[in-house]
């Protein structure tokens, strides 16, 4: 099966025929919003039959062999990273995808805020003077008061490596979820929605991996990364980053969607 894709690569093809070994996942990209570099939304590797692919750097599940589990590994949470597909010598799972994260940084003197959901404030000894919100679950962020540039990362959930029945295709890994990155000058006090997207399910037998759920930071929207594809559909799915194909001749991979709302003033 084909590597899904990442925020920053394509997935990779299928490497030999007949037994050979899936494609690597999509490396993804490297944000420094907590103070150090990280990288997030790597695709799921594909699966095969003599080896393990690669996850994609950021987060993504590596893809199955045959002699192994031939289950695919799961995409890393709060990473957005695609799940792995898996190989074929029963009815074999894909990984599941790596649920999204929500990011901001901005500066701290002079605003007034506040926030619910799921979150934690990473360690900020090397941005000095910023304040560093991370959300690992929904919630909202109320700025009461000031107008802060406010740098924003958002990921969406990875998509789920595809499933595989007993001798058919090894399945396809899922993308990486949209990672969107961006600075919003002089944000004005309002509450702003946080969300958070699930990673897609797993692919289980002849089925295709599920998609990622979207992550929302105000009306900044990533797209879930496409769930990895299987024997019966063997195209790879679109999404925030495309998962890849079955192990089939001629089949191919998902495109990438990638959107962007505009913050109202």
């Amino acid at each position: 099966g084909g590597g899904g894709g990442g925020a920053g690569a394509v997935g990779a093809n299928s490497v030999g025929t007949g037994y050979g070994i899936g494609g690597a996942g999509g490396n993804g990209t490297a944000s420094s919003i907590t103070g150090s570099s990280v990288t997030y939304a790597g695709g799921g590797g594909g699966g095969g039959y003599s080896g393990t692919s690669t996850g994609g750097s950021g987060g993504g599940g590596a893809g199955a062999e045959w002699s192994g589990s031939a289950n695919g590994t799961s995409g890393t949470d709060y990473y957005g990273g695609g799940g792995g597909g898996c190989s074929y010598s029963g009815d074999n799972n894909g990984g599941s995808g790596g649920k999204g994260v929500v990011i901001l940084q901005f500066t701290t003197s002079g605003t007034s805020y506040s926030q619910t959901g799921t979150y934690d404030t990473p360690d900020t000894s090397t941005v000095s003077g910023k304040t560093i919100l991370r959300w690992t679950g929904s919630g909202t962020f109320v700025l009461s008061s000031g107008t802060p540039d406010v740098e924003y990362l958002v990921v969406a959930g990875g998509g789920g490596g595809g499933g595989a029945a007993n001798n058919t295709n090894a399945s396809g890994g899922g993308g990486a979820g949209g990672m969107l990155t961006g600075t919003i000058s002089s944000m004005s006090s309002a509450t702003y929605t946080v969300t958070i997207g699930d990673g897609g399910i797993a692919g289980v037998a002849d089925l295709v991996g599920g998609d990622g759920g979207n992550s929302v930071f105000s009306n900044i929207t990533a797209t879930g990364g496409g769930g990895g594809a299987c024997n019966s559909n063997k195209v790879g799915r679109n999404g925030g980053s495309g998962s890849g194909a079955a192990s089939a001749s001629a089949d191919i991979g998902g495109s990438s969607l990638r959107t962007v709302g505009i913050i109202p003033t």
